[in-house]
């Protein structure tokens, strides 16, 4: 069964790998309608760290709070 198994992981990668691409296509798709309308993103997350900071510059979004607990609290 090993064997077997083993040979569907490129297969598990490619999927997992488009369906990531999918997702960021949509993303960025989503984040221009946003500024089209005249809507600015802010994110607002729980978690504070180098890969997540990045994401959001990856994304072009200036407005970001991190290690928030309260998330509505920060959103008023």
């Amino acid at each position: 069964h090993w064997v077997e198994s083993r040979e569907t992981v490129p297969t598990i990668r490619a999927l997992r790998d488009a369906a990531e691409r999918a997702r960021r296509h949509e993303v960025e798709h989503a984040l221009k309608l946003l500024a089209r309308g005249g809507v600015e993103p802010v994110i607002i997350t729980g978690r504070d760290s180098p890969a997540v900071r990045r994401r959001v510059a990856d994304l072009g979004i200036t407005r970001a709070l991190y290690g928030v607990h309260d998330k509505r609290a920060a959103a008023e």
